[in-house]
């Protein structure tokens, strides 16, 4: 059998059912009319947010939106929507039901979808058989997002502060131990500026030289230069140490104040580009493309059968 034999054959299997293929597409728009009313197919409503990450540091090699999209794809987001809007009785879930957890993860996908757009920002779109729901959905979405953000960047400022209190404690040992040795070095040996003192007393012991001095007063100044020279760079040592923990200590302070600030303020880590609205008009079921997809496909399937059968009876003969 050539090609045109097959497709004139095909032509009269359809000429000579065409009352029972229009038979069956009138019985699959009714089914289709009737399938898709609310008794059998609720109307769902659609609610979108679109929304700019605000106030995020990038990690590596992600952006701010790739970041905010991981932040939203948590698995608490979606168990807290769960709990408060109690999904699993709108879907007719029981939590102790075989493979619950599957369901309540695959309605809620096919419910509530987060994706990037091309303008770098990010689409939060929910729906529902309550269009109000729907919109409070994706509200509270954003909401616990912040919420969970401030939480966790909340932890670590205090971490933060906890550690740099720590050092600055630390640093304070130390800057006291080292200044006890300078006040017990200066209250033994009178040295209480190296520079000035050394220059000091070595004008005055070269001043006695010339004039050939002698007697108390030169032991006096001779013992002071002794002491300089003994105690002196340990002075100078023990100043510039103190002089450097005090600069540590002073930024310390700074960063410690810095993040106790941060531990009573509240961020909010998106802005709004359109917010979320109560819709007035369903997003699910479209009738008219149902009805259309039920009839083809219905006349397609018919179509097929029809000449299958016509095809089989005619190689019987």
């Amino acid at each position: 059998m050539n090609e045109s034999t097959l497709f004139s054959g095909i032509l009269d299997s359809l000429k000579n059912h065409w009352k029972l293929l229009v038979a069956t597409g009138i019985a699959a728009a009714l089914a289709a009319m009737v399938f898709t009313m609310p008794a059998f197919m609720p109307p769902r409503f659609k609610s979108t947010a679109v929304v700019y990450p605000s106030n995020l540091y990038t990690l590596s090699d992600e952006s701010e939106t790739e970041q905010m999209l991981q932040l939203l794809a948590d698995d608490d987001i979606q168990k807290v929507v769960t709990e408060r809007f109690k999904l699993n009785e709108r879907w007719g879930l029981n939590p102790g039901e075989p493979e619950y957890n599957y369901w309540i993860d695959l309605l809620y996908q096919e419910r509530v979808t987060i994706s990037p757009t091309r303008y770098e920002s990010v689409e939060i779109s929910c729906q529902d058989e309550d269009p109000e729901i729907a919109k409070q959905m994706a509200e509270t979405i954003l909401e616990i997002y912040n919420s969970e953000l401030n939480k966790s960047i909340l932890e670590k400022h205090i971490e933060y502060k906890t550690m740099s209190e720590r050092e600055m404690k630390e640093l304070k040992g130390i800057m006291d131990s080292l200044q006890s040795r300078l006040v017990s070095i200066r209250t033994e040996s009178g040295i209480l500026d190296f520079e000035s003192q050394s220059e000091r007393y070595s004008e005055g012991y070269m001043r006695m030289l010339e004039k050939g001095g002698s007697g108390k007063n030169m032991e006096k100044v001779q013992s002071l230069m002794k002491d300089l020279a003994d105690k002196g760079s340990e002075v100078e040592i023990l100043q510039a140490m103190i002089q450097g923990i005090q600069e540590a200590y002073a930024d310390l302070s700074k960063k410690v104040a810095i993040e106790r600030s941060k531990t009573v303020t509240e961020l909010t880590y998106y802005q709004y580009v359109v917010r979320p609205q109560t819709a007035d008009k369903k997003e699910f079921p479209v009738r008219w493309l149902m009805l259309a997809l039920s009839v083809i496909l219905t006349v397609i399937a018919a179509s097929v059968l029809l000449v299958g059968y016509d095809h089989w009876k005619s190689s019987k003969t």
